[in-house]
C-alpha cells in the first residue's frame, strides 16, 4: 500500500463532493457514530486505476459501553471507498450492505478479497493473509493495528477525548 499524503482531505469535503455517500456512510448515523474528520488516500498495489479512501469513525455506543462496564468493544471503525478513476465509479465497503446504481455498497470482506493482498503476496489494509477477515474495527486509539503515523494517532486521540468527555 502506498499512501499519497498530498491527497489527504477532510471527510466533510469528500462527502460534500459525493452526496450519494450519505446513504451508506456511518458518519451520517449521528446517533451512533462520530466522524474523526479526515480521509487517507492510498494506491493499492496491483490496482493502478484505483484510489482507496480510508474513513474512520468513533462508535459512540461502544465508547459508552466501555466506560460503563469496562467492556472490550471496538470503539473505532474504518470503512473504505474504492474509486475507479477510469469509470468514475465508487464502491463503499463496510460491515453493512446496501446497493445503489452509482455508489455500490459492499461488505468489508469483499474489499479484502479484491484489495487485501499486494502483488508481493503481503496482506494490506488490515486484511488477513487468507483474505477472509478484515481488521476494520479497533479497540481504541492505542490499538496497534491502527495506522501508526503520528498525525493520524493524534487526530484520533483528540476526537476520542472529546467523545469520552461527553459521557
Amino acid at each position: 500500500m502506498i499512501y499519497l499524503p498530498s491527497e489527504i482531505k477532510s471527510s466533510a469535503e469528500l462527502y460534500r463532493e459525493n452526496p450519494k455517500l450519505k446513504d451508506f456512510a456511518k458518519r451520517f448515523n449521528l446517533s451512533r457514530f462520530v466522524d474523526i474528520g479526515f480521509v487517507v488516500f492510498s494506491q493499492p498495489q496491483g490496482h493502478p486505476d484505483i484510489t482507496i479512501y480510508g474513513l474512520f469513525v468513533i462508535d459512540k455506543a461502544n465508547v459508552e459501553k466501555n466506560l460503563r462496564n469496562a467492556s472490550s468493544s471496538s470503539e473505532i471503525a474504518q470503512d473504505f471507498i474504492a474509486y475507479d478513476r477510469t469509470s468514475s465509479c465508487y464502491v463503499y465497503y463496510s460491515g453493512q450492505g446496501k446497493h445503489d446504481a452509482k455508489v455500490e455498497h459492499q461488505h468489508i470482506n469483499l474489499f479484502c478479497k479484491k484489495f487485501g493482498k499486494g502483488p508481493d503476496g503481503e496482506a494490506q489494509y488490515g486484511c488477513s493473509q487468507d483474505l477472509k477477515i478484515a481488521q476494520h474495527r479497533y479497540r481504541n486509539e492505542n490499538d496497534s493495528n491502527l495506522p501508526q503515523e503520528s498525525w493520524i494517532k493524534d487526530l484520533i486521540g483528540e476526537k476520542m477525548k472529546e467523545v469520552r468527555a461527553s459521557y
